[in-house]
């Protein structure tokens, strides 16, 4: 059924993780499809593996910051049940959103599993990004909330 699925990861939200774990898991078992693990760190100020790291420079991919933000996602993707071939991460230096949706154009994903999280006023029922890539995906959009 899915051959290709992106999974956005928020480093410096380890509680967002954990929640797709169970779903990414049972996904694995389907069709033995590839995962494509992301996370995308926005200047000028984001969190990396609950550490703050501040740059007023614009962040390029060979940059130190993008280098620390993959190995802590490499690091994060064992905690799923997926063989290792089958595991792909990547970090993009733009908003989640533009990100998410750039990554999942490129790798031709049939879907996007994305944790929500907890909504406010202005987002209703899902968290900003989720709700963003909801509204703006070509393809379905796994919320796990």
């Amino acid at each position: 059924m899915y051959q290709t699925i992106l999974v956005p990861i928020d480093l410096s939200e380890d509680t967002l993780t954990q929640k797709v774990v169970p779903h990414i898991n049972a996904l694995s078992q389907t069709d033995d499809p590839d995962f494509y693990f992301i996370s995308a760190i926005y200047a000028p100020s984001f969190f990396i593996a609950s550490k703050i790291v501040y740059s007023k420079q614009p962040i390029r991919d060979d940059d130190e910051i993008v280098q620390q933000a993959l190995h802590s996602l490499q690091s994060m993707t064992k905690k799923f049940a997926i063989p290792e071939e089958k595991v792909h991460c990547l970090i993009k230096a733009e908003p989640p959103r533009d990100a998410i949706l750039e990554i999942a154009d490129e790798v031709n994903a049939d879907l996007i599993v994305i944790a929500s999280r907890r909504p406010n006023f202005k987002t209703h029922l899902l968290g900003s990004t989720a709700a963003a890539v909801v509204n703006y995906a070509k393809i379905p959009v796994l919320v796990i909330r």
